[in-house]
């Protein structure tokens, strides 16, 4: 199996949930790196298969998917929201994310959700 390189977009680095985050992609055969919101136009999207994007934490979430696009249009987003909303997942979906999920703590819901990601 090979490995996919994640990247977590986030503005904070500390939360418990990217714990729960990195024990569901493990043994999917996902490594995750987190990068900061501040260094969407500094970081090289090349390297990464995935690209998980943290609603809880971005206050702009559509201009995030503009700047992370502009930088590698052809990169997978998943985003994941704390409250889900429809109105928003349908904006996520026209911008171009590939997945809107719930950000879930459970490590069946992530996988179960993942699993189809991580077999393209």
């Amino acid at each position: 199996m090979n490995q996919k390189q994640i990247a977590l977009v986030s503005g904070q680095d500390n939360q418990a949930w990217y714990k729960d985050l990195k024990d569901a992609v493990l043994p999917l055969g996902g490594v995750i790196e987190i990068i900061n919101i501040l260094m969407i136009t500094k970081t090289d999207w090349g390297i990464f298969d995935l690209v998980f994007l943290d609603l809880a934490t971005i206050q702009d979430p559509l201009e995030t998917i503009s700047q992370i696009q502009d930088c590698g249009p052809n990169i997978k987003i998943i985003v994941f929201s704390p409250v889900p909303r429809w109105k928003q997942a349908r904006e996520m979906m026209h911008a171009g994310v590939t997945d809107y999920l719930i950000r879930s703590g459970e490590k069946d819901y992530l996988q179960a959700a993942l699993k189809p990601r991580f077999d393209q």
